[in-house]
C-alpha cells in the first residue's frame, strides 16, 4: 500500500506540480525583470530596459529557464548597469567642475574678502587649477595688499595670500602639479 502512494506522488502529482509551477515561472520572470529595470534609476531607463529584457525573455526557450534568465539579469546585469550609470554621472560632474573652475571671474566690488565668503579650502589646495582660481579671486579683494604684507611678515608656509602663492614660506610664481622624480 505504501508503494502505491509513493508511485502516485512521484509519478503523477510531482510532475503536475512542476508543470504548473513552470507556467507560473514565465509570469514571475517578467515581473522580476520589470522590478529590476525600476532599480536603474530614471523612468526612461526603466522603460527602455524593461522593453529590451522582455523581448529577450521571449526568445529564451523553456519555461523554467525564463525564470533563470530573469534572475541572472537582476543579479548580475542590474548592479553592473547601476555602476556604469553612476560612473557616467561622476564623469559629468567632474567635467562640470573643471569647466566652472576655468571660467573667468567677473570682478565684483566686495566689502568682505572672498576667502571669508567662499570655501577656505580653495586657498590651501594642492591643485594648480584651484590655486589659480584663488589667485584670480584675490584680484578683487579689498584687503589684498594688507593680506600679502602680513603673510610675508608671518612667513606663511603655504597657501594663497594677497594674490600670491606661498610654498615653504616663500612666494612662488606658479605652483605646478607635483611631479614624480625619475632616477
Amino acid at each position: 500500500m505504501n508503494a502505491w502512494w509513493v508511485f502516485f506522488l512521484l509519478g503523477i502529482v510531482v510532475p503536475l506540480a512542476v508543470n504548473e509551477a513552470s507556467d507560473l515561472g514565465s509570469w514571475i520572470a517578467s515581473r522580476v525583470l520589470i522590478w529590476g529595470a525600476r532599480r536603474l534609476g530614471s523612468p526612461e531607463r526603466a522603460e527602455r530596459y524593461t522593453e529590451e529584457w522582455l523581448a529577450n525573455l521571449e526568445r529564451v526557450p523553456g519555461k523554467l529557464t525564463k525564470l533563470g534568465f530573469a534572475l541572472s539579469v537582476v543579479v548580475w546585469g542590474v548592479p553592473r548597469l547601476r555602476w556604469q550609470f553612476s560612473r557616467q554621472q561622476r564623469k559629468k560632474k567632474k567635467k562640470m567642475l573643471a569647466a566652472s573652475s576655468n571660467a573667468p571671474v567677473v570682478p565684483l566690488l566686495h566689502k568682505t574678502p572672498p576667502c571669508r565668503t567662499l570655501n577656505p579650502d580653495l586657498w590651501f589646495s594642492d591643485s594648480p587649477i584651484e590655486l589659480n582660481r584663488a589667485v584670480s579671486l584675490c584680484g578683487i579683494c579689498p584687503v589684498k595688499r594688507e593680506c600679502l604684507t602680513s603673510a610675508v611678515a608671518r612667513q606663511e608656509p603655504w597657501g594663497v595670500w594677497g594674490g600670491e602663492v606661498f610654498d615653504r614660506g616663500a612666494i612662488v610664481r606658479r605652483r605646478s602639479a607635483r611631479k614624480r622624480r625619475r632616477y
